[in-house]
């Protein structure tokens, strides 16, 4: 337990550095699939989704 603490504190997990690093990465995915889905629909595409459902909708709801 003691190993793991200290190897996340090494890791800058005890700031909020890595956090917020995760934060961009997440809000510029999500910028980039929005304008992925908006180009396919102008184009007449249709987009489906399959399985997963639980992740998707989590997912969808975050991009609406």
């Amino acid at each position: 337990m003691e190993s793991c603490l200290r190897e996340e504190q090494e890791q800058g997990f005890a700031t909020t550095g890595p956090y917020l690093a995760f934060a961009q990465r997440v809000l510029r995915s999500r910028e980039r699939l929005v304008e992925l889905l908006n180009q396919l629909a102008d184009d007449g595409h249709r987009v489906v989704g399959y399985g997963a459902s639980a992740k998707g909708n989590t997912m969808l709801n975050f991009c609406a």
